[in-house]
């Protein structure tokens, strides 16, 4: 074999390899750079994500509302007040003089504490039972500074709030007690309320409890369950679930 054949076919060879070296840098090189346009793009795509699924956030504010009290009066002793109207004619009447009737100041309604009436004239059968009850008051959203507005439909982007009552139905002054809400989010999450002050009979506290991020459904479910534990002794246990359809306008 001619020698000068032998060198020209080596110098092939090595051309081939030089430019196969050179080829696997370029594409390596490339490969970095996408990796890295990538990674300053996955912020916004993670925000992008967030922006459209957001946590549920919930706010819950109460009142506690004690039972009707029963307004009595002062029996008049007529003997008396025939034997005193010498007296009564002689004399200038003061301000603030009844008229037999004994006047109650109504209590004052907190949203911060749930003081018991003590004063009340309820009575608690200690051979009866309590009997807690929810029930819907209205739906509609509250604003950022947490006024309620009652409404029909409420769009999907709204802080959608249901206002409910849980009332003691029975005859007896009840067991501190608890609530679970079960709320309409993108991933469904279960709000379980403090510890509850006890209740009279006919006591109630009436609930607003708001949340955002709801499913895009045009109609979800609010549920209510009180005393989920089954903790409190009562008359049944039948009248504790509460279910609210709340009507979502949906773009």
């Amino acid at each position: 074999m001619n020698p000068r054949n032998i060198d020209q076919k080596a110098a092939e060879n090595l051309a081939i390899k030089i430019l196969a070296i050179v080829g696997l840098i370029a594409l390596l090189a490339l490969i970095a750079w996408g990796g890295t346009y990538a990674i300053r793009k996955a912020p916004d795509a993670f925000s992008s994500i967030s922006n459209t699924i957001q946590a549920a956030a919930v706010t819950l504010t109460s009142i506690f509302v004690p039972a009707e009290e029963v307004q009595e009066e002062t029996p008049v002793d007529t003997e008396s007040e025939e034997e005193d109207t010498e007296t009564e004619e002689n004399d200038v009447p003061s301000e603030g003089t009844g008229s037999g009737s004994v006047t109650r100041t109504p209590g004052t309604e907190t949203s911060s504490t749930f003081p018991i009436n003590e004063n009340s004239t309820v009575v608690s059968d200690p051979n009866g039972r309590a009997d807690l009850a929810p029930r819907l008051l209205a739906v509609g959203v509250v604003d950022e500074d947490g006024n309620f507005t009652e409404k029909d439909e409420v769009d999907q982007s709204d802080r959608i709030a249901v206002r409910f009552a849980v009332e003691n139905l029975g005859t007896k002054t009840s067991e501190t007690w608890r609530f679970t809400a079960v709320l309409p989010t993108h991933t469904i999450h279960f709000f379980d309320s403090p510890t509850q002050q006890a209740l009279r009979p006919g006591d109630r506290i009436e609930y607003t409890l708001g949340f955002d991020g709801v499913k895009d459904n045009e109609k979800v479910t609010f549920t209510v369950n009180v005393d989920p534990s089954k903790s409190v002794p009562e008359v049944t246990k039948n009248n504790n679930i509460l279910k609210v359809e709340i009507n979502v306008k949906t773009d």
